[in-house]
């Protein structure tokens, strides 16, 4: 929380002293809010401190070297990166799947959200390629692999049983 801050004058409002009572992560009471939310630099504050809670670090970390990278690949292709057109969506796919990777599809939702975030509106016929896009990327990847199936029927007796007293 915010520390105090007093005043010598006694000329200060109510809501004067509750603003300077609340930082951007203070808790406000509900009562305060729109005193709050009136000053012009507590919800600039609040606002990224909240935004912070979206994703943990290195999840945002992460998130942020794919945007560059997919901004990298936009700009290496030519032209204005966004907003995105069916054909770079097309590209962008089809570079990334010449590199091998098995995650290409999260550089393409990375590429989408970019897109939506920048403002710009996101048709049914982007979509209908990224999703041609991502399933392309799948191709020549081989199954999935799964775990061997156990049959209860296998087990041991004395491996079920030991299994068994260990969970008490």
């Amino acid at each position: 929380m915010g520390a105090m801050i007093v005043r010598k004058s006694s000329k200060v409002s109510h809501r004067d002293q509750s603003l300077q009572e609340c930082d951007s992560e203070a808790k406000v009471p509900l009562k305060l809010a729109g005193s709050v939310a009136r000053d012009k630099t507590w919800p600039g504050k609040a606002r990224k401190a909240f935004i912070k809670k979206f994703y943990s670090p290195g999840t945002l970390a992460t998130k942020s070297a794919k945007k560059r990278k997919v901004a990298e690949i936009l700009e290496g292709l030519g032209g204005e990166p966004f907003p995105v057109m069916v054909e770079s969506v097309t590209s962008l796919a089809a570079v990334l799947d010449s590199t091998g990777m098995k995650a290409g599809d999260q550089y393409l939702a990375e590429a989408k959200s970019m897109h939506v975030e920048l403002g710009y509106d996101w048709d049914i016929q982007i979509e209908k390629q990224l999703s041609s896009c991502r399933r392309a990327m799948q191709c020549d990847k081989g199954p999935e692999t799964l775990a061997p199936e156990v049959r209860i029927r296998d087990i041991q007796e004395h491996e079920w049983n030991r299994s068994n007293e260990t969970k008490g």
